[in-house]
C-alpha cells in the first residue's frame, strides 16, 4: 500500500494508472491521488465524494481543483480546511472561510500564501491567538501588517512576527526589547536583525 501511495503522488504517474489507484481500497492511496498536482479534474470530481474525509480534504487542497468543485466542497466540514489552505482558492471563498466558526479553518486561511491583505487585516483582529499567529507566519504578509501584529497581546504571535523574514528592522529592534524571552529569541534568529 505504501508504494502505491507514493506512486499516486508522483506527478509523472500516467493518468491511466491514477485512475486505477483512484479506486484503491486504502484511503491513503486515494489521498495520494488527490495530492498529485497532475491528477485530472475528472478524477478530482469523482474523489470529492469519497467516504474518506482525508481524501475529500485532499481534493480541496489540490491547486488543480476547479473553482466550481471547491464551491461545492464548501459545505463539507472535512474539506473546508483544505479549501482554506489551497493557494488557488478564489478570494471569494477565502473571504467566506475567514469568517468560519471553526478557528482551524480561519487559521489555514491566515497561513495561505494567497491570503489577500484585506483578509489579513480582518484576521489580525481574530479572537483566537492561533489564527493571528498563523497570520504572523505568513511569508507574504506585508510589513505594515507585521508591524501591527508585533504589538499583539499574545507572546507567541510576537515571536512569529520576530521570525518572519518580511519583518522590518525597526520592528525587530522593538521586539528585541520584548518582555518575553521567546519573542527575543525569534529576533535573534531573524537574518534581517540589525546587529
Amino acid at each position: 500500500g505504501d508504494v502505491r501511495a507514493v506512486v499516486a503522488q508522483n506527478p509523472s504517474t500516467p493518468s491511466a494508472l491514477l485512475e486505477r489507484l483512484e479506486v484503491d481500497s486504502k484511503g491513503h492511496v486515494r489521498e495520494g491521488v488527490v495530492k498529485n498536482p497532475s491528477t485530472p479534474g475528472a478524477l478530482l470530481e469523482r474523489l470529492a465524494v469519497d467516504a474518506d474525509a482525508g481524501v475529500r480534504e485532499g481534493v480541496a487542497q489540490n491547486p488543480g481543483t476547479p473553482a466550481a468543485l471547491l464551491e461545492r466542497l464548501l459545505e463539507d466540514d472535512g474539506a473546508r480546511s483544505g479549501i482554506a489552505e489551497n493557494p488557488k482558492a478564489p478570494v471569494a471563498l477565502l473571504e467566506r472561510l475567514a469568517r468560519d466558526n471553526d478557528w482551524e479553518v480561519r487559521r489555514r486561511v491566515a497561513k495561505n500564501p494567497s491570503c489577500p491583505w484585506s483578509l489579513g487585516e480582518q484576521l489580525a483582529d481574530d479572537k483566537d491567538w492561533r489564527v493571528r499567529g498563523s497570520l504572523a507566519c505568513n511569508s507574504n504578509l506585508p510589513a505594515a501588517l507585521l508591524g501591527r501584529l508585533a504589538r499583539d497581546k499574545n507572546w507567541s504571535v510576537r515571536e512569529y512576527v520576530a521570525k518572519n523574514p518580511n519583518t522590518e528592522a525597526r520592528v525587530l529592534q522593538e521586539l528585541a526589547g520584548d518582555r518575553n524571552n521567546w519573542a527575543r529569541k525569534g529576533v535573534a534568529k531573524n537574518p534581517n536583525t540589525p546587529v
